[in-house]
């Protein structure tokens, strides 16, 4: 389904094989603003989902690293308002997951005042609620998270950040 959905629109990715496997399609990918990259990968088989993040020297954070039951450990949240410019039509879309201290938050926002989509992620201090924003270089952008919205495997999330 998703892989399909990401073939029919001519989607080309990472050629960077330490993110992207062989035996996985990239669903978002983008530069961060820090110098950072992510990958929101999955397996051809539906086997997991898995993001990675780091420099394109090195991953210093695959999540998740057993990929048993990886589909659990990923929500995903979103909100919709129709509206237009009078009314700030808004689309926010989120995919989270904890490791360890920290809650990893990647969005992907609509505001319809803006021009642009707005990409990023949100790293959450879960002992002291500390948020650290790192937007996305947006020319970088490959993908969406929309494919996962209602997709059976992925964790509904309850969370609008």
């Amino acid at each position: 389904m998703i892989c399909l959905f990401l073939q029919c629109f001519g989607i080309r990715f990472s050629e960077n094989s330490k993110y992207v496997l062989e035996n996985e399609t990239a669903i978002l990918e983008f530069d961060c603003q820090n110098g950072n990259h992510l990958v929101i990968a999955m397996d051809n088989e539906y086997a997991y989902l898995v993001c990675r993040y780091g420099t394109m020297a090195g991953i210093e954070l695959e999540f998740p690293v057993e990929k048993t039951d990886a589909w659990k450990q990923f929500y995903y949240s979103y909100y919709f308002r129709a509206g237009g410019d009078m009314n700030e039509g808004l689309e926010l879309n989120y995919l989270y997951f904890e490791n360890k201290d920290h809650k990893y938050v990647v969005y992907q926002n609509y505001y319809s005042q803006h021009p642009d989509m707005e990409y990023g992620i949100k790293i959450i201090d879960l002992e002291t609620d500390m948020e650290t924003v790192i937007p996305a270089e947006l020319k970088t952008v490959k993908g969406s998270l929309l494919p996962l919205r209602d997709h059976e495997m992925v964790q509904e999330g309850d969370k609008i950040f």
